[in-house]
């Protein structure tokens, strides 16, 4: 709820100033944060899935 109210706000912000640069830093740097916090869950579930495999090669 709260991602989506910030989003919505940021795209009515850019349409209000009615400038393109300002939009495109923006965009660029919320597909960034996006991609930084996909690529982090990424590898933490690969870590534990790893070291799941690990424990029952072990056992």
């Amino acid at each position: 709820m709260i991602h989506h109210f910030a989003h919505g706000e940021t795209i009515t912000h850019i349409h209000t100033n009615g400038e393109s640069s300002p939009a495109i830093y923006v965009f660029v740097f919320a597909i960034g944060i996006i991609t930084t916090l996909l690529l982090t869950v990424w590898a933490l579930n690969n870590r534990k899935h790893n070291k799941h495999t690990l424990e029952d090669n072990d056992n």
